[in-house]
Formats: structure tokens, C-alpha cells, sequence
């Protein structure tokens, strides 16, 4: 079977800015998770301290 999606052929200079770009989503992926999890341990924190 041939795959669904064909990537399209790109430049050098086209590439080289993919890579790039798709770098630093990934580095704001990371930033958003690790926020996210410290958020939720504070939450989960406060409500253990008032459940008690």
C-alpha cells in the first residue's frame, strides 16, 4: 500500500526553517507541559490542605 500522505518536496533554505520552527514548538510544548504540571501540584496541594 502506498502511504496516504506524500511529503512535499522542500528546498534546502525551506527545511533548514521547518526544522527550525518545528524546534521551537516543541520547546513550547515543553514549557506549556511543565507549567501544567506544576500548576496541577499546586492544586492538588491546596485541596489536600483544605480537605483536611
Amino acid at each position: 500500500m502506498s502511504p496516504k500522505f506524500h511529503h512535499t518536496r522542500l528546498s534546502g533554505g525551506d527545511r533548514k526553517a521547518l526544522t527550525k520552527e518545528l524546534s521551537k514548538s516543541r520547546a513550547m510544548t515543553r514549557i506549556f507541559a511543565e507549567r501544567s504540571a506544576e500548576k496541577r501540584r499546586e492544586g492538588e496541594a491546596l485541596i489536600r490542605e483544605y480537605a483536611i
